[in-house]
């Protein structure tokens, strides 16, 4: 039976997420490797839904706040 080979589309590319661990990496900066991962626990966090429910907690804070301090911005 003959293979069916399926050609790449570019968008194919968008949708995976790089290795950095592997060997094209390697020869990155130890602080470029570094800011990587924070900035990947980061967004890990920023997404979380603990992060979500702090969100709406600040605002519902500061609504609930707006008219005792009448709304200064100060």
């Amino acid at each position: 039976m003959p293979k069916i080979s399926r050609k790449s589309s570019p968008l194919d590319e968008l949708d995976t997420v790089p290795d950095t661990s592997s060997p094209a990496h390697a020869g990155h900066h130890p602080l470029t490797r570094l800011f990587d991962r924070f900035a990947s626990l980061v967004t890990r966090w920023a997404g979380s839904p603990v992060a979500f429910c702090l969100a709406v907690l600040t605002v519902l804070i500061w609504v609930v706040s707006g008219p005792i301090f009448h709304y200064s911005d100060g």
